[in-house]
């Protein structure tokens, strides 16, 4: 990772040329405020996932998704249970305030183990995945992959999905689903999910008979310990 300074000009692979407007922390720890274009706007950027770099450091590069970049897209649609009342607006600030959590990113790993395959993106989603709500109630998650394969498997989306319906969704029923994968489906700019609070990081591989104790501020699953001892 390269040392920047404000008024620095990057490059971020999703959001193109940018200006460094601020700096808070050092090390992958630190906190990155970046200009982007008016279109994308300013954003607070974790350093030891944004993977900036230096805007001259590779000029075959243009503004906006990378070119290898697949994208897949689940469209859910659902109705309230009968004798429900939902708020559109409330359940959304339900569905933004979810998705920056970091054991919510866990939880759905581990749904994705289950069904045996673990797309790339799960262990990194800030600035990879969209969620997207309107109306009462159309849910729009998008995911970004490095592949066609993972783009067209169509699993990390669904289980974003299913994750959300258990913990945010339970005054809805009975959803319908429209599923697309390709490279023309980009991710909503203005609904990108970003965990501010903690950084997840690669979570480390382990049993699938293993039961998560806790999960600790940095996002690591830790498992239950052998002895009385190891408490």
């Amino acid at each position: 990772m390269s040392d920047f300074k404000p008024g620095d000009t990057v490059l971020h692979a999703l959001f193109g040329n940018g200006v460094v407007a601020a700096i808070a922390g050092s090390g992958p720890d630190a906190r990155i405020t970046v200009d982007f274009a008016p279109s994308v706007g300013r954003k607070k950027l974790l350093a030891s996932v944004a993977h900036l770099e230096p805007a001259d450091s590779n000029p075959s590069s243009s503004s906006g998704p990378a070119a290898s970049a697949w994208f897949e897209v689940l469209e859910a649609t659902l109705r309230p249970r009968r004798g429900r009342r939902v708020d559109g607006i409330h359940t959304g600030d339900l569905i933004l305030t979810e998705t920056g959590k970091p054991e919510f990113w866990i939880a759905v790993r581990e749904r994705l183990r289950s069904r045996g395959q673990i797309p790339k993106v799960i262990d990194d989603p800030n600035g990879r995945v969209s969620v997207s709500s309107t109306g009462l109630m159309t849910l729009d998650v998008r995911v970004q992959h490095d592949s066609m394969n993972d783009a067209r498997s169509a699993v990390a989306a669904r289980a974003i999905f299913d994750e959300l319906f258990e913990r945010v969704l339970r005054d809805f029923e009975a959803p319908s689903f429209v599923s697309r994968s390709g490279i023309q489906y980009p991710l909503a700019e203005e609904d990108l999910v970003y965990i501010e609070e903690a950084e997840l990081g690669n979570l480390p591989e382990r049993s699938s008979r293993m039961r998560p104790k806790r999960v600790t501020p940095k996002g690591v699953i830790t498992s239950l310990p052998k002895r009385r001892d190891d408490y």
